[in-house]
C-alpha cells in the first residue's frame, strides 16, 4: 500500500519534520534519499519479506 500510515514513507515525511522545522528530531539539517539498493529476500522471525538497503544523505552543520 502505497503511502498508507506504516508505510517507509510516511517514517521518512515524520522524520523529516514541518517545513522550517529540522530533520530528525532536531539532529540534522534535512536528509535526502539518495537511492536503493540490495534487492532481495530478508528473513525475520522465520518470515520472508522483499526488502532493500536506502542510501540517505544527511545535511547538518556543526552547532
Amino acid at each position: 500500500r502505497r503511502g498508507g500510515p506504516s508505510s517507509l514513507k510516511c517514517a521518512l515525511e515524520a522524520a523529516r519534520g514541518e517545513p522550517g522545522e529540522y530533520a530528525l528530531g532536531g539532529l540534522a539539517d534535512d536528509f535526502r534519499v539518495e537511492r536503493m539498493q540490495g534487492n532481495r529476500l530478508y528473513e525475520h522471525a522465520g518470515v520472508q519479506y522483499v526488502g532493500g538497503e536506502l542510501i540517505i544523505r544527511v545535511f547538518g552543520s556543526e552547532k
